[in-house]
């Protein structure tokens, strides 16, 4: 099973639709992949973790490093449709990986519309 599925949005934002366990046996061609996405300069990363099963370290440092290098370029990593485990996780790291999480689909695509409008300073509290 491909552990990332990719879909380039025509408005510049990229969703990175992660499948399975994020640890450090998937974590490698995942960092290869997320790599190919980030040399393309997104102009946001969303992160749609809603098959994910089981996240490790591995799997937050993945995540820590796309919010890093998008930093860098003033630009957002958000995340959505995360499991209570994952919440748990994310909580336990201060949400250090992801500039927001979002709860569902819905609040992800208001987000990023209002991103596109908002030259990447778009704010909506998660529900």
């Amino acid at each position: 099973m491909t552990p990332m599925l990719i879909d380039r949005r025509a408005d510049g934002t990229t969703v990175l639709i992660l499948i399975g366990r994020l640890d450090a046996e998937t974590c490698t061609e995942l960092e290869r992949q997320l790599d190919q996405v980030l040399a393309d300069r997104p102009k946001a990363v969303a992160f749609d973790l809603k098959r994910v099963e089981y996240i490790s370290s591995a799997g937050v440092r993945l995540i820590l490093k796309a919010r890093n290098y998008m930093a860098k370029l003033g630009r957002r990593v958000v995340a959505a449709n995360a499991s209570a485990q994952v919440k748990r996780v994310f909580a336990a790291v201060q949400n250090l990986a992801v500039d927001q999480l979002f709860d569902n689909d819905a609040e992800l695509d208001a987000y990023l519309a209002l991103l596109q409008q908002d030259d990447g300073d778009a704010t909506i509290q998660p529900g």
